[in-house]
């Protein structure tokens, strides 16, 4: 694991395709934004995990469902429809 440490408005690069920006920090919270190509799927953690739970004995159609959702979410979520992803 490689750890580092970012102020708000300093950037992570990933590869050549993904920026991670420190948008805020608030105490114990940090905000981030990520900014990465379409068929690059992002999910917190937890919501991954408690998809695969649910969705044990179907785990790849679960896991193709939530990247759909994702992409779905992608582009309700903002004006563009393509940076913003709150998945």
């Amino acid at each position: 694991m490689l750890i580092l440490s970012r102020k708000a408005d300093e950037k992570i690069v990933i590869g050549e395709e993904v920026e991670v920006t420190i948008l805020s920090i608030r105490g114990s919270q940090v905000k981030l934004g990520i900014e990465a190509p379409k068929d690059v799927h992002v999910f917190r953690e937890e919501i991954r995990e408690d998809f695969n739970e649910k969705h044990a004995t179907n785990e790849a159609v679960g896991f193709e469902r939530l990247k759909r959702q994702s992409a779905e979410a992608r582009h309700m979520g903002s004006p563009g429809g393509e940076n913003n992803r709150s998945v």
